[in-house]
């Protein structure tokens, strides 16, 4: 996913820029998809690592001491 974003990003930078001639219909396009793409996945990748990290649980307890399994 975050290949993708960077791909279709650096896609977008010269027309967010305004260097093609049809920058003047897409122009104002491109600085929004860029923006959309790096905050969607900046926080889609902290939003799924802190769930992943409160929902899974974990070999030690939350005070370092190992959990002990029974048989």
């Amino acid at each position: 996913m975050a290949l993708t974003t960077l791909t279709t990003s650096l896609g977008l930078l010269p027309m967010a820029v305004g260097l093609p001639s049809h920058a003047a219909v897409w122009g104002s396009m491109a600085p929004t998809f860029v923006t959309g793409l790096a905050t969607a996945t900046f926080l889609n990748l902290l939003i799924v690592l802190v769930a992943w990290d409160l929902l899974t649980p974990s070999r030690e307890g939350r005070k370092g001491k190992r959990i002990t399994q029974s048989p």
